[in-house]
């Protein structure tokens, strides 16, 4: 699945998957042509970081987990 459908599907941006993969978080393959490809654990990991965020979790937290 690329960036924008799994923005999409959990209700976010593309910049904030984005960020999450700047900040170690995510670690989506990519293609030859760089478009990031998620597996379906991998939006979940997604769903569970934007959980996590609203109950006010911080990156470096999440991160350690």
């Amino acid at each position: 699945m690329y960036i924008q459908e799994v923005a999409k599907r959990l209700n976010t941006t593309a910049r904030t998957i984005r960020f999450y993969e700047e900040k170690g978080l995510l670690s989506p393959s990519k293609q030859a042509n760089q478009y990031r490809t998620f597996t379906d654990e991998e939006v979940v990991r997604i769903s569970t970081i934007l959980a996590l965020r609203e109950f006010g979790v911080g990156i470096k937290e999440i991160k350690i987990q």
